[in-house]
């Protein structure tokens, strides 16, 4: 139950990152949200 909450959390920041990866237009500030999502992406997928 805990792993699922944990996914849960994860999955949750993990999307909130995306849609503000997308709605912003510095790429400065793209990049740094998508060296954010890498870890998020592994961490979904049980690959620490």
């Amino acid at each position: 139950m805990l792993k699922l909450m944990y996914l849960a959390i994860t999955a949750l920041v993990l999307v909130a990152t995306g849609c503000d990866l997308f709605s912003e237009n510095n790429w400065k500030k793209q990049l740094t949200h998508l060296i954010v999502l890498i870890p998020l992406i592994l961490r979904i997928l049980l690959i620490k």
